[in-house]
């Protein structure tokens, strides 16, 4: 359920490691918003830490947490076991250039999440797709989706953007950036949900009751938040219409009373009318529900059978590490070693 995630924790930084590079100074995280001295980058993972002041780490990105035990993010992470697996690692990984700042006697710092992407796979055509969702909107939204060929659907909105997406496509373009070949296997149309959270809608769906930040990830609130989230991804009822702009009232026209609407547009110049039907075509779908029932697809009981691509010959970048981690965390308990996915 869990993709990139991005997160604040207070670090020291150590000796360096040949694995790590430094690659960039004095960068913005987002313009308007706090900078960083220095940025250090993983060559394996990717794993990406940032700092404001020369020797410490208060930001890191991880591009993507199945990416660290499978080599690619076209698996899922499945279990609680599995996210709780992957940070671990992310922990190793940190802790080759760095340590957590503490004081005495104290627990490491918590990390406070500022960016967390939950995602799941599903067996569904984007033709389909498409046709339901292409003029539906986010609760609040004023914009239409933006459309990316025939292969991606994004529905922005503050602090929470989601997309869906051909995961089969997105890997072929990747074959087609880095020059080599994936081997993708045959199988059926995997489309890809996405959701992005920051801010107030990070802490809306992930955080505990009264909090006002996010400092753990747990495996069913995210797919509560993401069965939530594509629920409420839906068209405009009629009576919803702004009574004041002309195109939404063509719409109601078109759609209530057509005999009126064609009339109106009798009385039209041949390049208003060819305007208003523009308008009218595409107002009218965007006024009646999806036609993807979300609450089927993604059941309420819990998230339904993962649709997983196996890449022959993908390998986790840091096996050592991964193996290390593993080993530990099942000595700690049988139990939480029998739910991780092989």
């Amino acid at each position: 359920m869990y993709d990139t995630i991005e997160f604040d924790q207070s670090r020291i930084l150590t000796t360096p490691h040949p694995e790590w590079r430094e690659v960039m100074r004095n960068v913005a995280d987002s313009p308007g918003h706090q900078s960083f001295t220095h940025t250090r980058v993983h060559g394996p993972t990717h794993v990406r830490v940032s700092g404001k002041t020369v020797g410490t780490v208060s930001r890191v990105y991880v591009p993507s947490l199945p990416a660290l035990l499978y080599g690619h993010n076209a698996r899922c992470l499945k279990t609680q076991a599995d996210l709780d697996l992957a940070l671990a690692l992310v922990d190793l990984i940190l802790d080759q250039i760095s340590r957590p700042l503490r004081v005495p006697n104290s627990v490491a710092p918590p990390r406070v999440f500022r960016r967390v992407d939950i995602a799941t796979q599903l067996v569904l055509p984007m033709p389909r797709i498409l046709e339901g969702m292409q003029h539906a909107r986010q609760p609040g939204a004023r914009k239409d989706p933006e459309l990316y060929g025939q292969e991606t659907i994004v529905f922005p909105f503050t602090d929470q953007r989601v997309s869906i997406y051909s995961k089969q496509s997105q890997l072929r373009e990747k074959e087609r950036r880095q020059g080599r070949r994936l081997n993708l296997p045959p199988g059926p149309n995997v489309a890809r949900v996405e959701a992005q959270l920051r801010g107030d809608r990070l802490v809306r769906w992930l955080g505990d009751p009264g909090s006002h930040v996010v400092t753990r990830l747990d495996f069913d609130r995210a797919y509560s938040a993401l069965r939530q989230i594509m629920i409420g991804v839906h068209g405009r009822p009629v009576s919803g219409m702004n009574p004041r702009s002309m195109g939404d009232l063509m719409t109601r026209l078109a759609l209530e009373a057509p005999d009126i609407f064609l009339w109106r547009l009798s009385g039209l110049s041949a390049d208003h009318r060819k305007k208003v039907r523009a308008a009218v075509r595409k107002r009218t779908p965007a006024h009646t529900s999806s036609q993807l029932d979300w609450a089927t697809l993604l059941p309420e009981g819990g998230p339904p059978e993962f649709v997983d691509i196996f890449l022959p010959g993908a390998r986790p970048p840091c096996p050592d590490l991964l193996e290390h981690v593993r080993a530990r965390l099942s000595q700690m308990s049988p139990v939480i070693a029998s739910e991780m996915t092989a």
